[in-house]
């Protein structure tokens, strides 16, 4: 055991830590105060928007880490993570381009139309360098994945002092240098895999198949922490599956996760005193469909059973 270096991982993510805990204590407490009602809404609606704009990666990023986890830099397949990152950067483009063009084209207003188009810049950034930090963490760089975040929050943390000293008001200029933060530790995170770009790119259908696979897999962790992701919250999941959603994830993950029984079977009599895949529609507050196919949001709007 490397103690030296794992009390130097420790004390980086500490640090990291620290710079974004003083970054969120100045934007609660003292940014409301400079902004005003109005203002400080559309930050926390921005904000809002950031927090939801991991699951566009589909998956992509828990995949490369399950299927990269404990090799070192010399031994994963760079010519791999290079291809399933460009993929990944192109449907992100896709999606932070149908983001920006229905805030443009759409009459949601100045302020609102900001807020989507800058989300749509923050999209490609931010998913961009998480990407590289799950590829840091499943090689064991973890200080640099610590790094990135002790630079991301120093990158906004100056600007934002400024900003409060001087009383600026409107809630955009907070919104660009924080952009411009995520955006320049993106290039960090660029700058410490540089040794990747030599290794070039693996054939375009080689290239689907290695990001179809990532996904494949990815994307069952990533609907598993959206359960546990709720349950922290203080939700009441409950989790109904098809029998073909079976063969996707196990329902015993679920199960572990919400602590309550998961609905696989419509005529399942393992119940106390209602039919259970009727009483649930009764019980709950919200439904979440994952994943929203065409064929259900067509039946939804249908309302075809």
């Amino acid at each position: 055991m490397n103690v030296k270096r794992i009390l130097g991982n420790f004390s980086v993510a500490i640090i990291a830590q620290g710079i974004v805990l003083i970054g969120s204590v100045l934007t609660s407490l003292l940014v409301p105060k400079v902004m005003g009602v109005t203002q400080f809404g559309y930050w926390q609606l921005f904000i809002f928007y950031g927090n939801y704009i991991g699951f566009f990666h589909l998956g992509l990023n828990d995949g490369v880490y399950l299927f990269n986890g404990g090799l070192s830099r010399k031994k994963v397949d760079k010519q791999s993570l290079n291809s399933q990152f460009v993929v990944g950067m192109l449907y992100q483009l896709l999606f932070s381009a149908v983001i920006i063009g229905a805030a443009l084209m759409a009459d949601f207003g100045q302020d609102r139309m900001f807020v989507l188009v800058m989300t749509g810049v923050y999209l490609l950034v931010t998913n961009g360098a998480a990407y590289i930090g799950y590829v840091l963490q499943a090689m064991d760089e973890t200080r640099r994945y610590s790094a990135y975040s002790a630079i991301n929050g120093t990158l906004f943390l100056v600007p934002l002092v400024a900003m409060l000293a001087l009383r600026v008001d409107s809630f955009q200029y907070y919104v660009i240098f924080y952009t411009l933060a995520h955006a320049v530790a993106f290039l960090v995170c660029l700058w410490w895999v540089r040794d990747f770009i030599p290794c070039g790119l693996l054939p375009v259908r080689q290239a689907l198949a290695d990001t179809g696979r990532s996904i494949r897999a990815g994307i069952k962790l990533m609907i598993a922490n959206v359960a546990s992701m709720l349950v922290k919250l203080g939700a009441d999941v409950h989790v109904i599956m098809t029998a073909n959603a079976t063969n996707f994830i196990n329902p015993i993950t679920f199960e572990t996760l919400t602590g309550n029984k998961c609905l696989v079977d419509t005529f399942d009599r393992n119940f106390q005193f209602n039919v259970a895949h009727v009483s649930l529609a009764h019980r709950a507050d919200i439904f979440l469909i994952a994943p929203a196919t065409a064929n259900v949001i067509g039946k939804l709007a249908c309302g075809i059973a």
